[in-house]
């Protein structure tokens, strides 16, 4: 690809790494969001966030996004240091990255469905709009594949 198009590994890199970014930060709204909700819903006297059973998944998914954005970030600090002969570290560590933030902004957009429950997809509810998008970018092959 480089031979007929100069520079492209360059633009497959910084796309790699700006999807990772838009993927963990998009799932970190609805994390938000849905930890919002579930400190105020209410089901048998208690709000959702006092059950374990859904705390714990919000906690992972927690978990999983900083892991996200730490490798997004390596990976973009990485690609910030190489020279332009040094590209396949920072090419590898941006497809590593892209390739943690789709499994983390997936697991956490399930995650959010299941504590809102059914306003969680319906189409003006607080989630579905944002986890279509990360299903649309994390369903697609990455740059330079």
């Amino acid at each position: 690809m480089e031979e007929t198009l100069p520079g492209a590994s360059r633009a497959f890199i910084i796309g790699n790494i700006s999807t990772a970014a838009y993927l963990a930060s998009a799932a970190w709204r609805l994390l938000r969001d849905a930890s919002a909700h579930a400190a105020t819903r209410k089901q048998f006297g208690k709000t959702l966030g006092e059950f374990q059973a859904v705390t714990h998944p919000l906690a992972d998914c927690a978990i999983g996004l900083r892991a996200a954005q730490s490798l997004a970030r390596a990976a973009a600090c990485n690609f910030d240091s190489a020279g332009s002969g040094e590209l396949h570290e920072a090419s590898c560590l941006a497809a590593g990255a892209v390739m943690s933030a789709r499994r983390a902004s997936l697991n956490a957009a399930y995650v959010c469905h299941q504590v809102f429950a059914g306003i969680g997809i319906t189409l003006d509810g607080p989630a579905f709009h944002i986890s279509r998008r990360i299903r649309q970018l994390a369903s697609a092959p990455p740059a330079g594949a």
